[in-house]
């Protein structure tokens, strides 16, 4: 630091909003420095953390989880920004005081969802209920059957053993859709195409410490906190 403050300030360019820019900004400008940040998007900040409004709800299309209670810099600011919700926030406190839940993705009351199809027609959403329970349990099940019996059997693809689990008409009914488009959701949840990338003896030996918090809404409220404390017009959109 004191290396930093003995230089003469002068101006920085950061290319890219995203959290890392961003942050990298707020650092700079704080110690004095002339900043502007360069930013390609025409009309939003955040980088991989991007979210949408559709009527009352905000959509998370980037960054939405939040791995690891200790040791994870993000975790105190995100609980000081209050992005976590309070309700679940509450369940997760009385299991496990400031840290996150092993269990903490959220359990997503269909009941209470408009449930369509692709052509908008209405489906009765405890189908969808259903379908997902279903596909959390076969998740949940896998990783009780023998090292051998996964490799031999499924190649030690968890698509393979899903897909062995999937009613014959898994293509011609809502639930079986359902049970598509959950197992789909879960592969994404892990960072992969599908179910199929994804090993199962490999995933039984993944631990996270402390667990990991799915943030509602997306990490958008990290990107706003930060660029609130940036000067007006330090950042520049559509930016070449």
């Amino acid at each position: 630091m004191s290396v930093i403050n003995s230089v003469n300030k002068k101006s920085i360019a950061i290319v890219g909003s995203g959290l890392s820019g961003l942050t990298a900004a707020c650092l700079l400008h704080k110690l004095g420095f002339s900043v502007t940040v360069f930013e390609a998007a025409p009309d939003r900040i955040g980088g991989r953390i991007f979210s949408v409004w559709e009527g009352r709800t905000q959509l998370a299309l980037g960054a939405m989880w939040l791995h690891g209670g200790s040791g994870n810099p993000l975790y105190p600011l995100v609980k000081r920004l209050g992005l976590l919700d309070p309700e679940v926030w509450q369940q997760r406190q009385d299991n496990l005081p400031d840290l996150c839940d092993q269990s903490s993705t959220y359990q997503y009351d269909w009941t209470q969802c408009a449930c369509v199809t692709d052509s908008g027609q209405p489906v009765d959403c405890s189908d969808i209920r259903q379908a997902e329970q279903t596909i959390r349990q076969h998740l949940a099940d896998v990783y009780n059957l023998p090292p051998s019996v996964l490799k031999d059997a499924y190649s030690d693809r968890m698509g393979a053993y899903v897909e062995s689990k999937l009613p014959m008409d898994a293509d011609s009914t809502i639930y079986g859709s359902a049970l598509k488009t959950f197992a789909l959701f879960y592969a994404n949840v892990e960072g992969v195409h599908s179910l199929n990338d994804l090993s199962i003896v490999g995933g039984s030996d993944y631990t996270c410490p402390d667990g990991q918090c799915l943030v509602a809404g997306g990490m958008v409220g990290l990107i706003d906190a930060l660029a609130d404390r940036l000067p007006d017009n330090c950042v520049r959109l559509n930016s070449r």
